[in-house]
């Protein structure tokens, strides 16, 4: 099997899906199959369908501004939105996600030493 990423298309899944299709032995069983492909080939799609889509903002950078200083402005402010925008998102959530972990876990620390209490000779090493 390759890894993901290193194949255009996982192939091995279309020849199981062949193989299952040719054991199968019922029209309910064919159906299932199909359904399930279907529906399976259809979110393949539209994910990379819509990661193209966010790629296409970005694409318009790759060609330079020209002298012009308002092209030069342009290009600069979708930069900005198009790319470094998008880019820099998770940092700030990764930012949210670590105060607010914290704040659980100092949580879960208080529980466990409370409810350590209730048996004789509990210690909880956290």
């Amino acid at each position: 099997m390759n890894p993901q990423g290193s194949a255009l298309l996982n192939v091995d899944y279309f020849n199981n899906l062949q193989a299952s299709i040719d054991g199968v032995s019922s029209c309910e069983e064919l159906q299932q199959i199909a359904s399930d492909a279907m529906a399976s080939i259809a979110a393949t799609q539209d994910a990379i369908t819509a990661e193209l889509a966010k790629l296409q903002p970005i694409l318009v950078l790759l060609s330079a501004p020209g002298l012009n200083p308002a092209d030069i402005v342009s290009w600069i402010t979708n930069f900005i939105t198009s790319f470094l925008t998008p880019y820099t998102l998770p940092t700030v959530t990764y930012v949210a996600q670590l105060e607010e972990l914290a704040s659980k876990i100092s949580s879960l620390q208080a529980a466990f030493s409370a409810a350590s209490l209730k048996f004789p000779n509990c210690h909880i090493g956290l």
